[in-house]
């Protein structure tokens, strides 16, 4: 019984510890996000066939920031300046 009740408690400190994680990576993102909104941003689109390294363009451009997003067409990029 005392080996049962043992697994239950590390089992519900598991599970308390990934929810708490979660939380922490939720306001993490919202935090990031609100920090987005106030940034001014750059949008760029390029074709498929062209490749561009995305660090290397937030170094040139010097921003803050850089998102890649595949479109179905081409790629884009945002990048946010404070």
């Amino acid at each position: 019984m005392e080996r049962m009740r043992r697994q239950r408690a590390e089992d519900m400190k598991r599970r308390y510890e990934s929810m708490r994680s979660q939380e922490k990576h939720d306001q993490q993102k919202k935090a990031d996000l609100e920090k987005m909104k106030k940034m001014a941003r750059l949008k760029l689109f390029w074709p498929m066939n062209v490749i561009y390294n995305i660090q290397d363009l937030k170094d040139r451009l010097k921003a803050n920031v850089a998102f890649k997003n595949p479109l179905l067409n081409g790629n884009s990029a945002v990048m946010g300046f404070k």
